[in-house]
């Protein structure tokens, strides 16, 4: 019968406890360093660009610029604003109109899910 025996170690436990204290030792000087330095750019702030750039900036005949004076968006945003917080019809033949957003929710708490004088359950 064939005896089964553990082979020996080509690489020595010496050496395995050199290198890693060497990348504990390089990783421990590395974090040093980033707190070392740290307090030292916390007042700092990047200077902001020196670039207009509302400024057009058009090259051959392409217009570049980040941002237009315009802003299709909140000119939108402002006429729906203002339809959410005013009066007026809606349908004038049939009898439809808006009222403020405010006050349509007033009156959804006050009368809840009452039916109407025409039968009909308001939601």
């Amino acid at each position: 019968m064939m005896e089964i025996r553990q082979q020996d170690d080509q690489i020595s436990s010496k050496w395995i406890i050199i290198v890693l204290a060497g990348v504990f030792l390089v990783f421990g000087v590395a974090i040093l360093w980033v707190f070392l330095r740290i307090p030292a750019t916390l007042g700092q702030r990047a200077a902001p660009p020196a670039v207009d750039r509302l400024e057009p900036q058009v090259k051959n005949g392409v217009d570049w610029s980040l941002f237009s004076g315009r802003a299709p968006g909140l000119e939108l945003k402002a006429k729906q604003r203002v339809h959410l917080e005013s009066y007026g019809w809606t349908h004038r033949a049939r009898g439809m109109i808006h009222i403020p957003i405010r006050r349509a929710m007033e009156l959804t708490l006050v009368r809840g899910s009452q039916p109407s004088p025409t039968g009909e359950v308001r939601r």
